[in-house]
């Protein structure tokens, strides 16, 4: 069991995109932490707000 903590609009704006994937927020998840898994790293680039420096390499 997974308890998180995050803003109602940022919760349900990120389940809205999910849905138009067809995925759930619970699914998305799991997802995620399978990748996690697999590629024992976070598996994206993470960026600023600027978009033009990422926080984490692509090695």
């Amino acid at each position: 069991m997974l308890f998180l903590r995050n803003p109602d609009e940022l919760k349900q704006e990120t389940e809205d995109v999910l849905h138009s994937m067809g995925l759930s927020l619970s699914g998305a998840i799991i997802l995620f932490c399978q990748q996690v898994i697999n590629q024992q790293k976070i598996p994206f680039t993470i960026l600023t707000p600027r978009h033009d420096v990422a926080l984490q390499d692509d090695k």
